[in-house]
């Protein structure tokens, strides 16, 4: 089934125009369709890879920022004071500084969930790794040293536990 021919197409079959000039009219026209078919793949290839690009970008971002030295000397002081410090402050500090060292070991806490999700989900190498399960569990271990956050699960309805109640 033929389609019907353009003006132009008509006026140049018609006129004495060369033949190298229809066909090469022709290849162009062929030619610009599937250029604009190739570009419209082409468009759509390259939002794909630039959405995955941009994730990549994201991980790989969060990945130096954890592995910063910055960050890991900030993690390593957290490491040490969450080690050391409840004892030194059960020792050495009077009662009125309970709150902020309290204070400090929540954001002791807030940071080491942050970090292990930042890695979970940066570190491809990261998820279910012995770090992965040792940052875990010393986080969860810190939990005893806020009395904020301990209280909420000691505490009973009728008061506060101690060790007569116990007895």
């Amino acid at each position: 089934m033929k389609r019907k021919k353009s003006k132009f197409e008509q006026k140049i079959a018609a006129g004495d125009q060369n033949e190298i000039i229809v066909r090469a009219y022709k290849e162009q026209k062929e030619a610009i369709r599937k250029r604009r078919q190739s570009h419209v793949k082409l468009v759509e290839e390259q939002d794909t890879l630039n959405m995955l690009r941009h994730e990549n970008t994201l991980k790989n971002k969060a990945e130096k920022l954890l592995d910063h030295y910055l960050v890991t000397i900030f993690m390593t002081l957290i490491t040490i004071y969450a080690l050391f410090f409840d004892n030194l402050r059960i020792i050495a500090f009077n009662k009125k500084y309970d709150d902020l060292c309290f204070g400090i070991t929540l954001l002791g806490i807030v940071c080491y969930t942050l970090e292990i999700v930042l890695s979970s989900w940066a570190k491809s190498d990261y998820l279910n790794t012995f770090f992965f399960w040792l940052d875990i569990f010393s986080t969860i271990s810190m939990i005893p040293d806020c009395e904020w956050i301990w209280k909420a699960f000691i505490d009973t309805p009728s008061g506060s536990i101690d060790a007569t109640d116990l007895a």
